[in-house]
C-alpha cells in the first residue's frame, strides 16, 4: 500500500503544472521520514456523550463504523453547536476504493450514518468542520450540504446495483453510473479525490467480487505471458506501436494506453512503446477532473520515463507504529513476513508470556503457516518457552536493542531449545515498497 500510494498521491513526481499538484484531498504525503501511531487512551463503543478531563467539553459522538474507516465516528459540540464530521463529509467526493489498495468500504453504511448526523444535529447544528477541508456555517447550508453528500454515496449504491442485477460487469457499471440532475452540478460530491467509475466498481467488488461469471476471465492469465500473446496476435511490438501512434494521434489515449501496456509487458525494453506509452499516460493525466487519477497517470509516465529509482518513502510499518499494536496484530504481521520457502517441513511450538501486561500466546509454526492464539494458561509442551515483558518487546521494535542483549541481560528468559526460535526468526522478511508496477 506505501508503494502503490506514491502513485495515488504523486509524491516522486515534480512539483508544477505538469507533475504533482494535488491529491484532490489534500496537497500530498511526506516524501520521507516515519509514520507513528499514538494508542488511544480513550475508545469509543457506541453513541452517546462524553467529557473530556481538564478541558470541560461536552461531546457527543455517533459512531459509524464501516464508512471511511471500520472504526469511524463523528463528534458533535452541543456548546458550539459544531459538527465534527470526520471523513464521512467532504468538499470532494470520497473514496469507496482508495487507488493504492484497501478494503471496499461500505457506501450502505456511509450514506446511513450522513442520515444518523443529520437526523441526530440537522436541526441545530451552525458549523461543520471536516479533516481536510474548509469548513461550512449555517444550519440551512449545512444540512443542504449533508443531504447531497448522503445522497451521492446512496445513488452510487443503489444504481450500481440496479444495473448489476440487469447483468452488467464492473467495467460496464464503471462507465454507465453518472450522477443525475441535482447531483452532477454540486461541488461538494466532484470526483476531485474519489470519482463516480471506481466508487461504483468498489460497490460491484464489495457485492460480487472480482469474477464477472464469464467463464473465459476465470483463469485469465497473468500480464506478462498474457502481453506476449497480445502482441503476438496483433502482428508484433513494431505493428502496434504504428497502430497506436495512429490512434494516439486521433486522441484515443485510453485505448492507446490499453494495446500499449501489452508491449512493454511484453518486451519491457522496447524504448519507442514506454515513450509513446508515457506520452499517452500523460494526455490521460492532464485530462482528468480527479487529483488521484491524474497522479497515477502521471506516476506511470514517469516511472516509465526515469526508471523505478528504488527509493523508499515513508512507511507505515515503522517501529514507532508497531511499537502502538496491540500483540495480536503483530503475531499477524509475523504471520504475513513469513517467508514459506524457508520454512518447509519445520515445525516449531513456543510459549511466549509477557508477564507486564498479563498476556500469554502460543504460537505454532506448522505447514509454512504461523498460528497464534492467545491463551490464560498453556496446555501441552513447547519447543521453547520465553518469558519477556512488552517493554521489552517495544525496544526490538524500535531497534534500541537486539535479542542478543535482552538474552545476555536476562530480560527475556528462555526454557528449551531458543536456536530453533532464532532459526525462525530468520525466515520472517522486512518488505521494501519500491517493486516496479508499469513494467513487468
Amino acid at each position: 500500500m506505501s508503494r502503490r500510494a506514491r502513485y495515488m498521491y504523486g509524491s516522486a513526481l515534480p512539483k508544477g503544472e505538469t507533475g504533482q499538484v494535488d491529491t484532490g484531498l489534500g496537497k500530498t504525503i511526506p516524501r520521507a521520514g516515519e509514520n507513528g501511531l499514538l494508542a488511544p487512551t480513550l475508545v469509543i463503543k457506541e453513541d452517546g456523550p462524553f467529557r473530556i478531563d481538564g478541558v470541560n467539553l461536552e461531546i457527543t459522538a455517533l459512531v459509524v463504523p464501516g464508512t471511511e474507516a471500520p472504526a469511524e465516528f463523528v463528534l458533535y459540540f452541543p456548546q458550539f453547536k459544531a459538527l465534527c464530521a470526520a471523513e464521512i463529509a467532504n468538499n470532494t467526493l470520497h473514496n469507496l476504493y482508495t487507488l493504492r489498495g484497501a478494503q471496499v468500504r461500505d457506501a450502505m453504511q456511509w450514506w446511513k450514518g450522513l442520515d444518523r448526523c443529520i437526523a441526530a444535529f440537522g436541526k441545530e447544528v451552525e458549523v461543520v468542520f471536516i479533516q481536510h477541508h474548509f469548513p461550512k456555517w449555517g444550519n440551512a447550508n449545512i444540512n443542504e450540504y449533508l443531504r447531497k453528500q448522503r445522497n451521492a454515496y446512496k445513488f452510487i449504491h443503489d444504481r450500481t446495483l440496479f444495473l448489476a442485477n440487469q447483468g452488467y460487469t464492473m467495467l460496464e457499471v464503471g462507465e454507465m453510473v453518472q450522477f443525475p440532475p441535482g447531483l452532477d452540478k454540486e461541488w461538494s460530491i466532484r470526483g476531485y479525490y474519489g470519482s463516480v467509475n471506481h466508487d461504483a466498481k468498489a460497490v460491484y467488488q464489495r457485492y460480487l467480487g472480482f469474477y464477472d461469471s464469464n467463464p473465459s476471465t476465470l483463469h485469465q492469465l497473468p500480464p506478462e505471458p498474457a502481453a506476449k500473446k497480445y502482441v503476438e496476435y496483433m502482428g508484433g511490438a513494431d505493428a502496434v506501436i504504428a497502430k497506436a501512434k495512429q490512434d494516439f494521434e486521433k486522441g484515443e489515449y485510453r485505448w492507446v494506453a490499453q494495446a500499449l501496456n501489452h508491449v512493454v509487458f511484453a518486451d519491457p525494453e522496447n524504448k519507442a512503446a514506454k515513450a509513446l506509452l508515457a506520452d499517452t499516460l500523460e494526455q490521460l493525466g492532464y485530462q482528468t477532473e480527479c487529483g488521484t487519477w491524474r497522479n497515477e497517470y502521471l506516476a506511470g509516465a514517469y516511472e516509465l520515463r526515469h526508471g523505478n529509482d528504488r527509493q523508499v518513502f515513508a512507511s507505515t510499518a515503522s517501529p514507532e507504529t508497531m511499537k502502538a499494536m496491540t500483540v495480536e496484530m503483530l503475531l499477524d504481521f509475523a504471520g504475513v513476513s513469513l517467508d514459506v520457502d524457508k520454512v518447509v517441513g519445520k515445525t516449531l511450538i513456543v510459549h511466549w508470556s509477557l508477564p507486564d501486561i498479563a498476556e500469554k500466546y502460543w504460537i505454532s509454526l506448522e505447514d509454512s503457516v504461523l498460528i497464534h492464539r492467545h491463551v490464560e494458561e498453556f496446555e501441552g509442551k513447547a519447543d521453547v518457552s520465553i518469558t519477556m515483558d512488552r517493554a521489552v518487546l517495544n525496544k526490538l521494535l524500535t531497534k534500541q536493542t537486539t535479542l542478543e542483549a535482552e538474552l545476555q541481560a536476562k530480560r527475556i528468559i528462555p526454557v528449551g531449545n531458543i536456536e530453533a526460535l532464532k532459526d525462525a526468526l530468520t525466515c520472517l522478511v522486512s518488505f521494501a515498497p519500491n517493486f516496479d508496477i508499469v513494467t513487468p
